[in-house]
């Protein structure tokens, strides 16, 4: 009865006003390669923005990543897949999401189409005589950026880092990975922040409110205020 006007999220995203929301999952069933799967896709996309704005833009951004865990115990156990994921990443680890490009179904893929287009690019700066589509470049930057010290550990009972957390929107900051279960849920708004991992992958997995209201964890655009004059 007190309600003047509604103007909720997806009226808000579609109006502009935050970044254009997407979601990347896959439908694979064995929980092992779903996981990996599932940090390959993100870190992928993320590398692929500080590529782009660097290049592209003439800009340092350090986009996160926060992977959320089930448990503490949990959150533990991911980070250390994470780090193997992260360290042995070949090019061939991307050919799903190349794939996913290819079909790009009613564009809904089209930032991968995208992706793949301009890594193969001169303008990336990655191509080389053996490395005629840039990928073996840009996984040895993915491996470079989430090394094992630039990634970090948020929860109730573990807060490595903590004094990096009003930090990461600076350009000086190396953080690209964060793991946690509910830390971060309220009172922490990153701009930096463009992929959010779930792990939470089981078929009774149903999804909450608490995960409607993480997405607006990392919605906001990143702050004109970090960004050169010419480039806001």
């Amino acid at each position: 009865s007190k309600l003047v006007h509604r103007y909720d999220f997806l009226a808000f995203n579609k109006d502009g006003y935050s970044k254009d929301v997407k979601f990347l999952f896959n439908r694979e069933v064995h929980t092992e390669n779903q996981k990996r799967l599932l940090i390959v896709n993100a870190v992928a996309l993320s590398e692929y923005r500080r590529l782009l704005a660097e290049r592209v833009m003439g800009i340092t951004i350090s986009p996160i990543v926060l992977i959320k865990s089930i448990k503490i115990a949990q959150s533990e156990e991911d980070r250390v897949f994470f780090d193997s994921v992260i360290g042995s990443l070949r090019p061939d680890d991307l050919s799903h999401l190349k794939e996913l490009g290819r079909e790009n179904k009613d564009r809904e893929h089209e930032i991968l189409a995208d992706m793949f287009k301009w890594l193969a690019s001169k303008e990336a700066g990655l191509i080389s005589a053996g490395d005629w589509d840039g990928l073996k470049a840009f996984t040895a930057e993915i491996r470079a950026s989430f090394a094992h010290d630039n990634t970090l550990i948020y929860n109730s009972q573990k807060k490595e880092k903590a004094d990096l957390l009003p930090l990461l929107d600076s350009p000086r900051n190396t953080i690209r990975a964060i793991f946690s279960v509910n830390a971060l849920n309220e009172g922490w708004d990153v701009l930096g922040l463009y992929d959010i991992v779930h792990f939470d992958i089981s078929e009774a997995k149903k999804v909450s409110l608490q995960d409607i209201q993480l997405i607006g964890r990392g919605a906001r655009y990143l702050s004109h205020a970090a960004l050169p004059p010419d480039k806001q």
